[in-house]
């Protein structure tokens, strides 16, 4: 993947994406990385609602799950968007479980080569996995819970992303700050993958919890962007995970951002980075991205985005 710059022209960030784009580069003012483990510190430190850790080890091949209950999830400390997470359900009588994840039959030995090639192609070597409770969804304790991905700006919701993962290819379906469903006139799917992957708008019966939960940790965060995400489960709303560079629009090929929505959000992590004294440096004038010789986005003034 090649990233081609016009440099002529340095310009003041716009966009969500412009914004994305600095904290991409290391050029964000005050940024800062918090891995799950540590998140899952602050919860507790804030009483906030999480799925329990039952059990930590240093590499794949410290794994020991004989004292751990039938059913489970396994995940890594610091990697995203769902690597090497395992929702593991004990097979009776064998040392093999079911990943309700990835909807197969898998060893323990398996497991530990899986995750030791994660760890391997991601270049990292001191990465902590943690086991944490199963969690089931509010409705359905057959289904992994919806992920709601709640795009937050130091306090103020703009954006929700909801994924299912209860199909082959996750589906996705968009809400604005107040659960109320979103159409292409902010987000759309790219035409190739929009068959696979639109979802039905479920609101959970814990949208209210989720958002004043979500807001107080956004502000505790001190971030002037962070997407938190949040599980709809049996016990109300849970905190998964903080994502700080969401690649799914930003690099447009799951989903877009119309120029208008791109702009709203851009003036709403300007008015963050206000609140919270941070300095914005610039940015160049255009840029895009080059994936296996094809185009797949171009970034620039709002007007440019695609």
């Amino acid at each position: 993947m090649n990233e081609h710059i016009d440099k002529a022209t340095m310009r003041e960030p716009t966009t969500w994406t412009d914004f994305q784009y600095l904290r991409h580069t290391k050029r964000e003012p005050g940024g800062k990385v918090i891995n799950k483990v540590d998140f899952a510190k602050l919860l507790d430190k804030m009483k906030m609602p999480q799925p329990k850790v039952l059990k930590t080890f240093q590499t794949p091949d410290d794994f020991d799950f004989s004292d751990l209950p039938d059913c489970f999830v396994l995940k890594p400390s610091n990697l995203w968007s769902t690597k090497g997470v395992m929702i593991l359900h004990r097979i009776y009588r064998k040392s093999a479980y079911f990943d309700a994840f990835a909807d197969r039959v898998i060893t323990f030995n398996q497991i530990v080569a899986e995750q030791n090639n994660v760890l391997n192609k991601a270049g990292l070597k001191n990465t902590k996995f943690f086991v944490e409770e199963r969690v089931f969804s509010e409705d359905n304790d057959e289904e992994i819970p919806l992920d709601y991905k709640i795009f937050t700006f130091y306090g103020v919701i703009k954006f929700i992303l909801q994924v299912d993962r209860n199909h082959e290819k996750p589906k996705m379906a968009f809400f604005d700050a107040n659960f109320d469903p979103i159409g292409t006139d902010k987000v759309f799917i790219p035409n190739a993958e929009k068959a696979q992957t639109e979802g039905l708008h479920r609101k959970p019966s814990c949208a209210l919890e989720m958002l004043d939960l979500t807001r107080n940790l956004s502000l505790a965060l001190k971030m002037p962007f962070v997407s938190i995400d949040c599980y709809a489960s049996d016990l109300g709303a849970m905190f998964g995970e903080l994502t700080r560079t969401p690649g799914g629009p930003y690099f447009g090929a799951m989903y877009r951002f119309t120029p208008r929505f791109e702009t709203e959000m851009g003036t709403e992590w300007r008015r963050a980075c206000d609140d919270l004294n941070m300095k914005i440096p610039k940015v160049e004038g255009t840029f895009f991205i080059e994936r296996n010789g094809r185009k797949v986005r171009k970034f620039g003034p709002p007007t440019d985005t695609q």
